[in-house]
């Protein structure tokens, strides 16, 4: 199976896992070695990615570090918009339609390394994609709030997609 560009499978090979926070840092950089061993690949979703960018703290500083163990293993995902219209554009799902981005870390991470500060285009792009997600959320919050129940849905068929 071809998930995002990545050769994976559905046995013990070529696991294909989305990471979130809880589990990045419930691991570490010894498990995710390991696991990319097993033949893991780690894919990233965007907002998880600009999240540990935005701000520079030694947890987010831990996490890149992790992260850098393994970062042959990593794939970068496009943000849940893109997904959204690659599947409404193809009538297939995001995963066989989109290619996921390899990352590259900074060579100075590791563990033990300095704390350091992000360089002003890494902050700007970061602040810019910030205000922008901050911005949706506010929209969507206030969107959800108006519902008082949820409207009733009714199943239409599309000739185009199969059932």
């Amino acid at each position: 199976m071809i998930l995002f560009n990545i050769e994976t499978t559905n046995g013990p090979r070529r696991s294909f896992v989305v990471l979130d926070k809880s589990f990045l840092q419930g691991v570490s950089s010894a498990q995710l070695q390991y696991q990319v061993q097993q033949g893991w690949v780690f894919g990233i979703a965007d907002v998880f990615w600009y999240e540990h960018f935005r701000k520079w703290d030694p947890w987010r500083l831990a996490n890149l570090v992790k992260l850098k163990s393994i970062e042959k293993s990593l794939v970068l995902l496009p943000g849940i918009g893109e997904m959204f219209r690659a599947e409404a554009q193809k009538h297939r799902p995001a995963s066989q339609v989109l290619v996921g981005k390899r990352v590259t870390l900074n060579p100075k991470l590791r563990e033990g390394g300095r704390f350091f500060e992000l360089d002003g285009q890494t902050k700007e792009i970061a602040s810019g994609r910030t205000m922008e997600l901050e911005e949706r959320l506010d929209d969507m919050v206030a969107i959800w709030r108006d519902f008082k129940t949820l409207p009733a849905f009714t199943m239409q068929t599309n000739p185009k997609c199969p059932t």
